[in-house]
């Protein structure tokens, strides 16, 4: 590879950034440099098949019980600190249960006072108007009643 033709200024292509990635891991993630990285350090890689992610200080502890003797070379202080990684995890895990409690008290309260919605009262519009039988007998009544006013004389005085 040429790595001369790259500058700064250069835009280096994903393929060609790939290609040098994968050149500088094979010589950088060896066997060798991961354990002395993990030594030097004072981590113990964990098979995340084999133990899980801690929920809580009881998981650390059975954690730190057993791999004693792969802890062997870490201090007590980072002992003491997973200590107190798991005692923020039992707080953390009271304040969740206390709000999922809460949170499920105000759905119900909401539930509660949620208001029936009122439904419309349906009605038969032809109902509200008047059947030919009114419409005939009125006009019957408005007939007899013009009859009547034909035998009154009005005098103006």
């Amino acid at each position: 590879m040429d790595w001369v033709s790259f500058d700064i200024t250069a835009p280096v292509a994903k393929q060609n950034f790939l290609n040098s990635y994968f050149e500088a891991a094979k010589y950088a993630f060896t066997q060798h440099n991961i354990r002395v990285g993990f030594l030097t350090t004072g981590l113990v890689p964990i098979n995340h098949h084999i133990m899980p992610t801690p929920s809580g200080s009881r998981d650390i502890k059975k954690v730190i019980r057993g791999h004693r003797q792969n802890l062997s070379h870490v201090d007590h202080a980072r002992i003491k600190l997973l200590g107190k990684a798991g005692k923020a995890l039992d707080v953390r895990n009271v304040q969740i249960a206390s709000l999922q409690a809460e949170n499920h008290r105000v759905r119900q309260e909401l539930k509660a006072r949620k208001v029936v919605r009122r439904r419309a009262v349906k009605f038969d519009a032809n109902e509200t108007f008047a059947n030919i039988e009114d419409i005939h007998s009125s006009q019957e009544e408005a007939r007899g009643a013009m009859q009547e006013d034909d035998d009154v004389i009005v005098v103006q005085g």
